[in-house]
């Protein structure tokens, strides 16, 4: 018999990744720039290729084996993989990384409502703040059901405008990378290496997805839909990153010199169309912010419907609005690499407990939840676990 697979809610495990790791680096399309376009033509490509295989790999994986070892504490999968000082070293990183972004995002929020929208900085931020907080306090599900409803729509609407821009332009795409030679200041690049800039790129994203996705896949009723989720989600955020790349290549002399490529690219299509697109810059912040206000909490208290943890999540986010007035263009040049360099170093771990067949092993001593479904064979298979609880 084989097992059993509900494809709407592999779209929406999907659906809340590309939503996680949309931001506003990613949907005003600096991310892309910095990692992959500044690098020209066919080394955008060859970073795109590798951060694919590295984001299906470790998205399938992370929701594979939360599906499997259904982890009562999400964020003790860094321990699984890492063991007890590697695990801590990449979970208070991670912990304190994540309230940072979320500090930073609430700053973009306010930049963004203030440039375009004519608003107080602290309106935007205040907005951003009460909203992410709502969806937070309502629970991992219902938060992963608003992100995956709201992540399709980001990517269609970014892989929409770089597609189009692709199709008008696409004749000066072979200047790209003369442009890119000659300009001064030089591009700014993840990485002086076009190679470790697409892994990086996809390992970045794993500092932000480890409890996230282990999360998730306690949600999947099977080990495929886990699978199939994780992978689809991996695949639509290069696939989206890709389509913004050839955009971005495209018209590189118009949009260059913009803090915000996306909007230049919109305003290409239809002269004010920049305005509608910052709506999606605002909606890549929310997704991205919820899930960055909840993480670091969860890795202090598991039971998010706790007074404990609903406390900490409140008291955190009205601190983080105090910081909201920060800047966060050194976030993607500087901040985000760092995290793919530690995400590298976790990384190797889950490949390492994988090939050595020691996942099951590692996590027999942390604290469990009952499994979501019967039929799924290989979830608690193998070694006793003493640690079980149920619901």
């Amino acid at each position: 018999m084989g097992e059993k697979v509900d494809y709407s809610k592999v779209i929406t495990f999907a659906g809340a990744i590309v939503a996680y790791l949309i931001g506003s680096a990613f949907a005003t399309d600096q991310e892309v720039m910095q990692f992959f376009t500044n690098f020209g033509v066919w080394q955008s490509i060859g970073a795109l290729i590798l951060g694919l295989i590295v984001m299906i790999y470790l998205a399938c994986t992370l929701m594979k084996d939360g599906r499997k070892l259904m982890l009562k504490n999400p964020a003790d999968i860094y321990a699984v993989y890492g063991g007890k000082f590697i695990g801590i070293f990449v979970k208070v990183f991670s912990a304190i990384y994540l309230y940072c972004l979320y500090v930073l995002m609430l700053s973009g929020a306010g930049t963004v409502m203030h440039e375009y929208y004519g608003l107080n900085r602290w309106t935007g931020s205040v907005i951003l703040m009460i909203g992410t907080l709502i969806v937070v306090l309502l629970g991992l599900k219902r938060m992963v059901s608003v992100l995956g409803r709201i992540g399709p729509v980001i990517i269609v609407v970014a892989v929409a405008v770089g597609f189009i821009n692709f199709i008008m332009y696409a004749g000066n795409v072979p200047a790209a990378d003369a442009f890119l030679a000659s300009v001064e200041p030089p591009p700014l690049k993840a990485s002086s290496s076009w190679i470790i800039s697409g892994v990086l790129n996809g390992t970045a994203a794993t500092i932000l997805m480890v409890p996230f996705l282990a999360g998730m896949g306690t949600e999947a009723s099977s080990r495929k839909e886990a699978i199939l989720g994780g992978s689809l989600g991996g695949f639509l955020f290069i696939f989206g990153a890709g389509a913004i790349n050839m955009g971005l290549l495209a018209c590189m002399e118009q949009v260059y010199h913009l803090q915000a490529p996306a909007l230049g690219m919109a305003d290409n299509i239809i002269p004010g169309l920049g305005v509608f697109y910052s709506v999606v810059v605002v909606l890549g912040i929310f997704t991205t912010a919820v899930p960055l206000l909840w993480a670091p909490f969860m890795t202090l208290e598991a039971d998010e419907k706790s007074v404990k943890f609903r406390a900490m999540v409140i008291i955190g986010a009205f601190i983080a609005l105090f910081g909201g007035q920060l800047h966060f263009s050194v976030l993607i040049n500087i901040i985000i690499p760092i995290a793919g360099w530690v995400g590298i170093l976790i990384s190797l771990c889950v490949l390492y407990r994988h090939i050595t067949g020691s996942v099951e092993r590692s996590a027999a001593n942390f604290e469990r939840q009952a499994p979501t479904s019967d039929d799924d064979d290989e979830v608690l298979q193998g070694e006793p676990q003493p640690a079980m609880l149920g619901k």
